[in-house]
């Protein structure tokens, strides 16, 4: 990090503006940005580190104002990037001035005279975009470099910008390394849209922006909207709040409140008829530590965890310490973070080891504005007698993951810290893994959901008939290329070149619900929402008599009320199976439509088929003629002496590409390898575990199942498409 450090004249200013972190939290309240205790600590660590600061968060939060706030308090000018699919080095970094080249190799010419290589490719002719004029700008402050939305651009950017976030320096082929003489304080801001490079996310500091609480976001449009009362405020800042809990596609963020607040107070309008909402206290805990030991214990211990923690980040962190000296564990909590934490997938580790290290969580402690979800299961129909209680007392809430359990009735914390968090989870996430599905406990679901939100269902890449721009491409883009040469005179100076648009193909998976797969459709059924979240090209369908699509009750952004809902919409749960029906169904309606072409099917079934097993043997090969791949889920073959005899499973394996297990969460590992496997070896035969491999292979005479009949295949594997074996007929 060292291109990064900033001496002279720059650093003696931002100490002087910036000596600690209450000061640049009340310098940026002046400028109307309120800030929490973490956004401050990273925003102060990021200016004295120095390193750049990725900024997460809902649309909406405040990212952009953060930059924009932030260059007010130093009082230096802003510098922004908007980013966008498509973007490169011209519109970023430079660009030459090709109609002056032009006209002055044109004027040289008239005069009898020639211009060099060397001339014609100067600072004179160069066009200076954002990043170029951030590393060049003059100083004494160094400017504040935003980089918004930094997810819409492309990987080819986000590889650009890497000697920018690491060197404050970028090179320009005809010139050569351009390094910034005051280095920009660079805020970059994302959406999540889609994830960002390691790469990336190792060069800089990391914050998630949260909604804020009822009482600071009344103080925010407030402050925004000078002269509004504080009960329309109020009002305001509780609906706004009721909207984001509520199912909406795209909640409304701090920016709505503040429009909204704004026109009712032009309208004239002073009362709204909404109640308000008590937000909780933050408590804090002061603790005295030792901070040497303190930096080694917990890298190494978020290490042991799987946080990706270079030695880069153990000095950054070390340096951390001396700069912000934190007297609490709320203010040690965020220093830390802002250091290690570069995705919100290691919140839970990270939270799992600072409260192990410095004690459990005292009660009412809301430290992490993120909170995992927990989701509620379908309705249990057993009588009560068959259920379970959890090892913890039934009004006793959940302990989120990763933090120590609070001592209940009021216990000191002395007491509650006996408990080994750490230990106990590793141990319960284990059992729970390998764990069937059909023994799981309601509340085990809820924490089976958590495993499977950490799954990635990443579907093959397919080559589609649209094309967009790419500098390598293989085509030229002649209207690209004419355009651009309008601004050169007419003269086409740089040929644009465009490739084939290359995305995922789409996921659909099928769900049997019915009364055979009742005990696995509870935890199938969280699959399909993690599933359905995964993009925009998932779909999802459950089927018992008949089908059911349930993409968009799953499409929620709440997980307990998409389950829900999903279940409400299903009036076939726990009946019957027609298998066939369901296919054929969704061949008609959904399949010969567009859906299922080229796409990546899946089939969660035990295959038992009430109605005619040819019938689901002639849809499997309409959808096979469809699809992609076939992946077929059975949870039966988990056991030991499973064999392929019930008749609806035996009319559908010729025609699937994959036949796995999805019994437990382990087992969900086989179907996600096979639903993203670029390709995949099919074999006609396999011995099924633990049964010994018959010496001849079995004909299959018959769709009907026959006792002693089976046709073994080892999870992984699916036979060859087609009616392949000898007396097979599918016909009727």
């Amino acid at each position: 990090m060292s291109g990064r450090e900033v001496t002279g004249e720059a650093a003696g200013e931002i100490r002087r503006l910036v000596p600690d972190i209450e000061t640049l939290a009340r310098r940026l309240a002046d400028v109307d940005y309120l800030v929490d205790e973490g956004l401050a600590t990273s925003m102060f660590l990021s200016l004295r580190l120095p390193q750049p600061l990725l900024l997460e968060g809902e649309a909406g939060v405040g990212k952009t104002e953060a930059a924009k706030s932030l260059a007010l308090v130093l009082e230096t000018p802003l510098i922004r990037l908007q980013c966008y699919e498509g973007i490169d080095a011209a519109e970023a970094l430079y660009e030459w001035n090709y109609p002056r080249q032009l006209l002055s190799i044109r004027l040289a010419e008239s005069q009898g005279s020639t211009l060099g290589e060397e001339e014609l490719f100067g600072p004179d002719y160069l066009i200076r975009r954002p990043l170029l004029r951030a590393l060049e700008h003059p100083g004494p402050r160094p400017a504040v470099l935003l980089i918004d939305e930094i997810d819409r651009a492309d990987d080819d950017f986000e590889a650009f910008l890497l000697e920018l976030l690491a060197e404050a320096s970028v090179t320009i082929p005809e010139i050569g390394t351009i390094r910034a003489t005051h280095p920009p304080v660079i805020v970059l801001t994302s959406n999540r849209t889609r994830d960002l490079h390691d790469a990336v996310k190792r060069r800089c500091l990391y914050h998630r922006i949260a909604y804020p609480t009822l009482q600071r976001e009344v103080e925010i449009v407030r402050r925004r909207v000078k002269g509004s009362s504080e009960t329309l405020a109020v009002q305001v800042a509780n609906a706004v709040s009721r909207m984001r809990s509520s199912d909406v596609q795209k909640p409304p963020g701090v920016a709505e409140a503040i429009d909204w607040l704004a026109a009712l107070n032009l309208l004239g309008i002073e009362h709204l008829d909404a109640g308000t909402i008590d937000a909780p206290v933050f408590g804090v805990e002061t603790i005295e530590l030792d901070l040497p030991t303190l930096a080694g214990t917990l890298t190494r211990l978020l290490r042991d965890r799987g946080v990706p923690i270079t030695p880069g980040r153990s000095a950054d962190f070390a340096r951390a310490l001396t700069l912000v000296r934190p007297v609490a564990r709320r203010q040690l909590y965020w220093t830390a973070r802002a250091v290690f934490v570069s995705d919100p997938a290691q919140v839970d580790a990270f939270d799992a080891v600072f409260f192990s290290v410095f004690g459990n969580r005292p009660a009412g402690d809301d430290v992490v504005p993120e909170d995992v979800p927990t989701v509620a299961s379908p309705s249990d129909d057993r009588p009560a007698s068959e259920h379970k209680t959890s090892p913890r007392d039934a009004n006793e809430p959940e302990p989120r993951a990763g933090f120590a359990a609070t001592a209940p009735n009021g216990r000191d914390d002395d007491e509650a810290a006996e408990v080994e968090v750490p230990l106990a989870l590793a141990s319960s996430e284990e059992l729970l893994r390998s764990k069937s599905f059909d023994t799981l406990e309601p509340y085990e679901l809820a924490q089976l959901f958590r495993l499977m939100t950490r799954l990635e269902l990443a579907t093959p890449l397919r080559r589609t008939r649209r094309y967009e721009k790419g500098h390598h491409g293989e085509r030229i883009d002649l209207r690209r290329t004419l355009r651009a040469s309008l601004r050169t005179g007419g003269d086409p100076i740089r040929l644009a070149r465009r490739r084939r648009r290359i995305v995922r193909r789409r996921l659909v998976l099928l769900c049997d619900i019915s009364g055979s797969m009742e005990p696995y459709a509870r935890a199938y059924l969280q699959f399909l929402t993690c599933a359905a979240g995964s993009g925009p090209n998932a779909e999802a369908f459950v089927f018992a008599t008949r089908l059911t699509r349930v993409t968009r009750a799953l499409a929620s952004r709440n997980p307990e009320r998409a389950i829900q809902r999903a279940a409400a919409a299903a009036p076939d749960w726990s009946s019957g199976t027609r298998i066939g029906d369901a296919l054929r169904e969704f061949n008609d309606r959904h399949g010969r439509r567009g859906m299922a072409r080229g796409a990546v099917v899946v089939i969660l079934s035990d295959g038992w088929e009430r109605g005619d097993p040819l019938l689901v043997g002639r849809e499997m090969q309409r959808l096979a003629r469809l699809a992609h791949r076939i992946v077929w889920v059975n949870p039966r073959v988990g056991a030991g002496a499973f064999s392929v005899q019930a008749g609806g499973m035996v009319a559908a394996l010729p025609h699937c590409d994959a036949f796995v297990s999805g019994h437990s969460f382990e087992a969900l590992g086989e179907v996600v390898e096979a639903i993203g496997a670029s390709s995949w070896q099919r074999s006609t035969s396999w011995t099924a575990p633990g049964v010994e491999e018959r010496q001849e292979d079995e004909p299959w005479a018959s769709a009907t199942p026959v006792p002693g009949s089976s046709v073994g295949m080892p999870s992984g594997h699916g036979p060859s498409r087609g009616n392949t074996t000898p007396g097979w007929v599918t016909d009727e």
